[in-house]
């Protein structure tokens, strides 16, 4: 089981994460928004932040998933 860091946990986080982990990866998760149990746990872990709190597997987080309704988003393409 990997454990998942992050400061909010949401429905569009829950998603997304368990859709790469348990249907891709085949692999169960976990969430949690507390630091002090991401830091204790001794198993694979990995943060969605801003910043990583240590050596874990880190990805830096977007506000896309954490904001609820549907907004427009504006993608800029270039070559």
């Amino acid at each position: 089981m990997i454990l998942v860091y992050t400061h909010k946990i949401t429905p569009r986080v829950r998603y997304i994460f368990k859709h790469i982990f348990t249907r891709i990866l085949l692999s169960p998760v976990s969430f949690t928004s507390k630091v002090e149990e991401f830091v204790a746990h001794n198993g694979p872990k990995m943060s969605y932040t801003k910043v990583p709190l240590g050596k874990e597997f880190f990805i830096r987080s977007n506000e896309l998933l954490f904001e609820q309704g549907v907004n427009d988003l504006e993608i800029n393409i270039s070559k």
